[in-house]
């Protein structure tokens, strides 16, 4: 069993997801063959076409792998065995990031490209940041495998802030026998039960400059994972505003009944259907000012009151805060 594209029928994950299963249940000593051939899989063949697998494949298989395991904190195993580029392009895109803030940014963007069925958004306060993961076909009391995602993402932001990044949740809609292993891992408190699986960050720790930051290597990856999914899956309505947005932005101020007639539909509609792909038109239209201003910051001599003015600034100091909540620099100090 192995899906080499997305489908419009099927929602799929990523393969590097289940060869990280594998690999993980191999330290068991579990014969991890045997463990896909009974889900209905080859294991040889899904290390030979670096394709994608049904979600409900992926459920099947992370709570097979917990009974032959024994161990329902098997996500802390796996997260050892996680690297980078189990995440392929996106995982590369993230770890190139100014900060850890703009990388959870890409993952809201892009977390369909790991797995078509989940929705992320961020919940965005004062001090802290949510990242809440919904899961459109899989039960979201499915804690093996969102605990697995979260164990992941953790080790990966944190190696992106080396060591500062803190959190102050996680929220689990499922639960487990103790918290006590998670909370070790996460340093921090963990809810079970809760209404929503969720990782809660400190805000101040989230924009703390990375040392080897790559904005053009990110925008890069980020441009591959975005034409990976146009081709492989029917264009979100998410996709399509953004596509608009990027190609007119620049041009003159728009509002999102523009937008709205541009896709052939009401506003209303378009609130609807962006709210089911787990997102909001104002937070697509920020993303599209972020990508533009780095453009247009990066290589260029623009001043930056005319960008200011391109991408609908009422005044220089507004966009000089925006691109400081984006980037965590002020742009004078990006551009150099």
């Amino acid at each position: 069993m192995s899906v080499n594209h997305l489908t419009t029928n099927v929602p799929t994950s990523l393969g590097n997801w289940a060869l990280l299963l594998a690999k993980t249940v191999e330290s068991y000593d579990v014969d991890s063959q045997l463990l896909f051939k009974d889900c209905g899989a080859d294991l040889a063949s899904i290390k030979k076409s670096n394709g994608r697998f049904p979600t409900a494949f992926m459920v099947k298989l992370w709570n097979l792998a917990v009974n032959r395991t024994g161990d329902p904190y098997i996500a802390l195993r796996a997260a050892k065995y996680f690297n980078t580029t189990t995440f392929g392009g996106l995982g590369l895109a993230i770890a190139a990031s100014h900060h850890a803030y703009d990388a959870l940014q890409r993952c809201t963007r892009y977390g369909r490209f790991i797995s078509e069925d989940c929705s992320t958004h961020l919940q965005d306060g004062e001090k802290q940041v949510g990242l809440i993961v919904h899961s459109e076909l899989a039960d979201d009391t499915h804690i093996y495998g969102f605990s697995a995602a979260f164990c992941c993402l953790y080790k990966i932001f944190i190696e992106l802030t080396g060591g500062k990044l803190k959190l102050r949740e996680i929220h689990f809609c499922g639960s487990l026998d103790s918290k006590l292993a998670l909370q070790d891992y996460f340093g921090c408190a963990v809810y079970y039960r809760s209404n929503c699986n969720k990782m809660v960050f400190d805000k101040e720790t989230l924009f703390q400059e990375q040392d080897f930051t790559n904005a053009s290597l990110a925008n890069s990856l980020d441009d591959w994972v975005e034409n990976y999914l146009n081709r492989n899956q029917p264009e979100l309505v998410s996709a399509q505003v953004e596509k608009y947005l990027l190609k007119n932005l620049v041009n003159g101020e728009l509002d999102q009944g523009k937008v709205a007639s541009s896709l052939a539909m009401s506003t209303r509609l378009l609130q609807r259907r962006l709210k089911r792909e787990g997102t909001v038109y104002s937070q697509i239209f920020d993303d599209c000012r972020k990508k533009l201003a780095i453009q247009l910051m990066h290589g260029q001599t623009l001043p930056m009151s005319e960008v200011a003015f391109m991408l609908g600034f009422s005044d220089q100091g507004n966009f000089s805060r925006a691109f400081k909540r984006w980037t965590g620099s002020p742009p004078y100090q990006y551009r150099s």
